[in-house]
């Protein structure tokens, strides 16, 4: 479970998607939830490796000022090999309602 984390003088963002690339031979099962502003986690998301590229991706599409996710391997198979780390895409067309952008 990450720390909760939001940007400088704590405009909106509005996280677009988190992803994780993996080795491709990775048949592991990832379980990813979600809170946004202090709130409760979402419902287990459960994807598997995208053979095209390699990735987990998992959409949020939220506005928010703090954003915070759990990650956890379902157990399904054999561990996956992370290549990179975590990144999170924030979509910057999204205007918050104080103006900002993230």
């Amino acid at each position: 479970t990450s720390g909760r984390f939001s940007l400088p003088r704590r405009p909106h963002m509005w996280i677009d998607r988190v992803e994780i690339m993996a080795e491709k031979e990775s048949s592991t099962v990832f379980s990813f939830q979600h809170a946004v502003d202090g709130g409760s986690m979402t419902a287990v998301t459960n994807k598997t490796l995208s053979n095209d590229n390699n990735r987990y991706v998992f959409n949020v599409n939220k506005r928010c000022y703090d954003f915070q996710w759990k990650l956890t391997e379902t157990g399904s198979n054999a561990a996956a090999r992370i290549i990179y780390p975590i990144r999170i895409f924030f979509d910057r067309g999204e205007t918050g309602e104080d103006g900002t952008k993230g």
